[in-house]
C-alpha cells in the first residue's frame, strides 16, 4: 500500500484542519496515512482511527497574522523552528512516504519555509517522487 504524508498547519481557527482531514478521509481506503498537525491540539477533535497523527509543537498567530509565536511559552521561535524541522525530517525518514502533500504551500504558509523546504528535500532524497 502506498504511503501519504500529509502536512497541515492551522494557526487561527480550525478550517484548514477540518478540510485537510476530510481530504485524508477520502484517501484512507487506498493509502497508509501519516498526518502531521502543526497547529494546536484540539482535544475534542477526533481524527480517523486509521491514520497516524503526529503533533509537532504548535505555532499560533494574532488575528492580523503579523507574528508567529510558539504555543509553548517556554520556547523561543528559533528553538521551535529547530525542533519542528527535526521532528518533520525524522518522521519522513521513519515513515518513508511515497507522496508528500503540504496543505496550502507555496501559495500560503510561506513563513513555514524554514521547515517545509527541508521536508520536501528529504522526501525527494528518500525516493518520494510526488510532493504536492
Amino acid at each position: 500500500m502506498k504511503k501519504v504524508m500529509f502536512y497541515c498547519q492551522h494557526i487561527l481557527g480550525m478550517g484548514h484542519l477540518i478540510r485537510s482531514v476530510e481530504i485524508v478521509r477520502g484517501l484512507i481506503p487506498d493509502f497508509q496515512i501519516c498526518f502531521i498537525n502543526g497547529g494546536q491540539v484540539i482535544k475534542e477533535f477526533e481524527f480517523p482511527s486509521e491514520i497516524e497523527v503526529v503533533n509537532i509543537p504548535a505555532v499560533k498567530t494574532d488575528s492580523e497574522f503579523t507574528e508567529l509565536t510558539p504555543v509553548d511559552n517556554s520556547l523561543t521561535m528559533s528553538e521551535l523552528e529547530t525542533i519542528r524541522t527535526k521532528m518533520l525530517l525524522d518522521v519522513c525518514d521513519r515513515f518513508q512516504p511515497d507522496i508528500l502533500i503540504i496543505e496550502l504551500f507555496p501559495f500560503g504558509r510561506r513563513r513555514f519555509s524554514f521547515e517545509l523546504i527541508p521536508l520536501m528535500e528529504k522526501a525527494k532524497s528518500n525516493g518520494s517522487k510526488n510532493c504536492f
